[in-house]
């Protein structure tokens, strides 16, 4: 008679009916031990809520406002940051399909592409990139925190004096603040963290919400930024080319070996544009047109079917 050493569930959750033998190996440990269905407490609401504060946060924000001062209109910028995020769910998901059903750490996943010592370089990695981000996000939130002292507390920048580093020393105590509650929370474990995100997504939403309304009151509307047009691509009919041209000591281009032509069905109308956008034009060549943008770099408008010198 074979007695079965795992249980499964209706919902395909698997786990060890006895752990005896898993905990006689020299590798085990209590932190990377499969985790009992008992502790797998994160629901769907959990996985989503932690989801969406991951996704909207102040960083995000400073995404989407960067990328439209690079150029790009708002639904570029929203769909920009919508497909990074989905490209990085992909993984995610796919990376955590073994903890989800068979309850095992990722250190122990890894041991089956890296083997025991080699498992060690992906987890240090994660590690370190976690890091990274923890620390940008600690300071954007200690940021945070600043201002909002610096609105309730009259002379709080320069309370506890000049500070360092470019930064007052409240500055770096609101840093401080913000990043010990945090390493509160994750000390508490993860049981914590899923209470927090729990009310911390729908509270991030609506605040956000209530403060688009406030900003755009504030501004008296939209304004242009709605109807502002990208400026990353050329307009209908136009395509952007890489082209390696050989140019002549006379040619006010001689100094440049490799540059960005655009072309386009109208080369005089599409001059023209970029001119309104600060290009200076330099002259005519052998079917194109000769501009210089604002930071010096040359550059040249053909046809769509340029023939090579």
């Amino acid at each position: 008679m074979t007695v079965a050493t795992e249980r499964q569930l209706p919902d395909g959750r698997v786990e060890l009916r006895d752990t005896r033998t898993v905990e006689s190996s020299p590798l085990y440990n209590h932190d990377l031990a499969p985790v009992p269905i008992a502790r797998r407490n994160w629901t769907t609401y959990n996985y989503a809520a932690l989801w969406v504060s991951m996704a909207h946060c102040i960083p995000t924000y400073m995404l989407a406002s960067g990328l439209m001062a690079s150029g790009m209109n708002w639904r570029q910028a929203l769909f920009t940051i919508l497909l990074g995020n989905t490209i990085v769910l992909v993984p995610i998901l796919l990376n955590s399909h073994p903890g989800t059903k068979y309850g095992i750490p990722f250190p122990v996943f890894a041991r089956a592409a890296y083997g025991t010592l080699g498992s060690n370089v992906p987890a240090l990695m994660r590690a370190l990139v976690a890091c990274g981000w923890f620390g940008i996000q600690a300071w954007i939130g200690g940021e945070a925190l600043h201002t909002f002292f610096k609105t309730v507390i009259p002379g709080w920048p320069t309370l506890l004096g000049a500070g360092a580093g470019g930064h007052t020393t409240t500055e770096w105590l609101s840093f401080l603040l913000f990043w010990g509650l945090n390493v509160f929370i994750i000390y508490r474990g993860m049981d914590l963290v899923r209470e927090v995100e729990n009310w911390a997504a729908p509270f991030v939403l609506v605040m956000t919400a209530r403060l688009l309304v406030w900003a755009v009151r504030q501004a008296h509307g939209f304004g242009p930024l709605i109807h502002q047009p990208g400026k990353l691509y050329p307009p209908t009919g136009s395509s952007a080319q890489l082209l390696l041209q050989r140019l002549g000591s006379d040619d006010p281009t001689s100094a440049v070996r490799a540059h960005i032509d655009l072309g386009t069905d109208d080369v005089e109308a599409e001059a023209e544009r970029l001119v309104g956008l600060g290009a200076e034009r330099l002259g005519p060549g052998r079917g194109w047109i000769v501009l210089r943008d604002p930071v010096g770099m040359v550059f040249c408008v053909t046809g769509n079917s340029p023939d090579d010198p």
